[in-house]
């Protein structure tokens, strides 16, 4: 998620944000990887699933696939080494 979070950074996340809600930072469950991608909720109720890393491209979930991800939670902080 470089240039918005670094490795290493402590990020605080509200587990009470659970379903994605517009466009926000969120900590997930894929598979059996925990992430943390920018996810934005289309009108069609599909998910866009990305990173602020322009390296990864761009990820969108549709019908089961969207019922498969698991939101662990909202990032509402992030914190590292100046």
């Amino acid at each position: 998620m470089t240039p918005t979070i670094h490795d290493g950074d402590i990020i605080l996340v509200d587990m009470s944000e659970n379903v994605v809600r517009g466009s926000a930072i969120y900590a997930i469950v894929a598979g059996e990887s925990a992430l943390v991608k920018r996810i934005e909720l289309k009108i069609d109720g599909s998910l866009l699933v990305k990173s602020d890393n322009p390296t990864y491209e761009p990820i969108t979930l549709r019908g089961p696939e969207v019922h498969d991800l698991r939101v662990i939670g909202k990032v509402v902080w992030t914190g590292g080494l100046v």
